[in-house]
C-alpha cells in the first residue's frame, strides 16, 4: 500500500462542526497528481451515501460501506412503526453488523427533533471515521477518513438558519393555503 507522507501532513485540520478549510472537490484536486490511479479512484468513489458493492476487502472505502447500509437499515427498521410500514422493502444487503449502530438507530429515532437526530448521525459517522483512521498514518485509508470528515463539515456548513426558517415558513404557508 502507498504511504503518502507529504499529502497527508499537509491536510488542514478538521473539526466536527466547524467552517472546512477547503471543499472535497479541492481535496480531490490535491489527490490527482499524488495517489495511484486505484487509490484515486477510491477516494473519490467514497460519498456520506452508500452504494451496492461485490467487493468485501478491508479498505476504508469497502468498511465505510458496509457500515453505513448496516447503519440506514438500522434506523429503516427503527423509523418503520412510526410510519406504520414494514422496513424490509427498503433494506439493502448487509455483509456485517455493528453494535454501535443497534444502540445510535433507536436514540436517532427517538430524537426530538430533525436536527437533534442529523447530529446524532453525524456524531457517528465522525466516530466511525476516526475509527477507520485509527493505524492508518499516511495511506489510502487515512485518505478515505479525512474525506468523510470533510463532507461532514462541507453538509452542516451548508446549513443556514435564515434558509431552513424561509422553508418552514414556505411549507406552514402551503398547509394552511390548502
Amino acid at each position: 500500500m502507498a504511504e503518502y507522507y507529504f499529502l497527508v501532513s499537509s491536510l488542514p485540520t478538521l473539526e466536527k462542526y466547524a467552517e472546512p478549510f477547503w471543499s472535497t472537490d479541492e481535496f480531490i484536486e490535491s489527490c490527482e497528481d499524488v495517489l495511484t490511479p486505484r487509490d484515486l479512484s477510491m477516494v473519490k468513489s467514497l460519498k456520506l451515501t452508500p452504494f451496492q458493492s461485490d467487493s468485501h476487502d478491508d479498505s476504508a472505502l469497502s468498511k465505510w460501506n458496509e457500515w453505513e447500509i448496516c447503519l440506514r437499515n438500522k434506523i429503516a427498521k427503527a423509523r418503520a412503526p412510526k410510519l406504520d410500514r414494514e422496513a424490509e422493502g427498503d433494506l439493502l444487503p448487509e455483509a456485517d453488523s455493528f453494535p454501535e449502530v443497534d444502540k445510535a438507530a433507536q436514540e436517532i429515532a427517538s430524537a426530538s427533533n430533525p436536527l437533534e437526530a442529523e447530529r446524532i448521525l453525524d456524531d457517528l459517522r465522525w466516530n466511525r471515521a476516526d475509527d477507520l483512521e485509527a493505524c492508518h498514518g499516511f495511506d489510502v485509508d487515512k485518505l478515505c477518513a479525512y474525506k468523510i470528515k470533510l463532507m461532514l463539515c462541507e453538509k452542516w456548513s451548508e446549513r443556514k438558519e435564515t434558509v431552513g426558517v424561509e422553508k418552514f415558513n414556505q411549507v406552514i404557508d402551503s398547509v394552511y393555503s390548502d
